[in-house]
């Protein structure tokens, strides 16, 4: 189940856990040609760029040279701009494809999706053109972790390409039900109250004035909507590495939580806790920059390894 968190419209290694900081690629790279098998039917051959881009997608800066996409997922009431300048920060020899959910940003006109499966079929079809000509990967915070990891299963089940890996931050395993009562029916104010009370406000958010609140209300109940409608069951785990990751001081999320992940991967999984609480990628902590750099170099570096024949 999601964690809920929101945006203005607009690590630390754990015991136990399979993966550690110092894991070389070449422990990665069987997992990534496993997958990498799997998609052996792709060319990977590039594509010209589409007539008009599509407004699911914001790319700032393309890497004509990266092993893979990055595509991002935002947290509740967040959009796009969350992953502003992580081509850069990530230092990482990938392609950030920060991706715009309706109802936010550039998108503020159209109306959000409330209701995960239709949100994620809707992302599905967005990304099928863009799934051939190069590998990818998800990355997802909160509420965006959720929606990764059931676009992962969906790709999955229909026979298109997989991720080389799905990379989750703040946000509960899917198998795990938040055991609080649901929001998304509440009046306004205690709608925001108590949102604000189990996760916390994003940098520059914290004493947000009522007009702005009132303009985010929508899109936060409808993303806290996607959200109570998650529903778990049960496949097989996903067959290429899982990378989570969460703050230290992070209230809705726990270090238990964050290895539970491991249940949904039958190859490498690598848990890190970071420095901050539920916002710390908004701005983009520095502990968890390096964590999130090192992983997709990681990646990268097994990909060039393992290239499939």
């Amino acid at each position: 189940m999601a964690n809920l968190t929101m945006g203005a419209p607009g690590g630390l290694p754990t015991p136990g856990i399979r993966g550690t900081r110092g894991q070389a690629a070449s422990a990665v790279a069987p997992c990534v040609a496993r997958v990498a098998r799997q998609n052996s039917r792709v060319s990977y051959a590039p594509t010209p760029a589409p007539a008009s881009p599509s407004p699911w997608f914001l790319r700032p800066q393309l890497a004509p040279d990266a092993a893979f996409r990055l595509f991002c997922f935002p947290f509740a009431g967040g959009g796009a701009s969350t992953f502003a300048g992580w081509q850069r920060k990530l230092a990482a020899p990938v392609d950030v494809w920060p991706v715009q959910l309706p109802g936010r940003e550039n998108r503020r006109n159209e109306p959000a999706h409330d209701e995960l499966d239709a949100l994620v079929a809707a992302i599905a079809d967005a990304l099928a053109p863009h799934l051939h000509d190069r590998p990818f990967a998800l990355f997802g915070h909160s509420m965006g972790a959720t929606v990764a990891f059931s676009l992962a299963r969906r790709l999955r089940r229909a026979g298109l390409p997989q991720p080389v890996a799905l990379l989750v931050s703040g946000d509960l395993p899917p198998h795990r039900p938040d055991p609080r009562p649901p929001l998304r029916d509440l009046p306004d104010d205690e709608f925001w109250t108590e949102l604000r009370a189990r996760y916390g406000s994003p940098q520059g958010m914290e004493a947000a004035p009522p007009e702005l609140v009132e303009l985010m209300i929508p899109t936060l109940r409808a993303d806290v909507a996607v959200c109570e409608s998650h529903r778990h069951h049960d496949e097989p785990p996903l067959p290429f590495p899982i990378f989570a990751m969460a703050g230290s001081e992070d209230p809705s999320v726990g270090p238990e939580d964050v290895a539970a992940w491991s249940r949904h991967t039958s190859a490498r999984f690598t848990q890190r806790i970071v420095p901050g609480d539920h916002f710390y990628i908004s701005p983009l902590q520095p502990q968890a920059q390096a964590e999130l750099g090192m992983e997709l170099r990681r990646l990268a570096a097994a990909m060039r390894q393992e290239r499939p024949t």
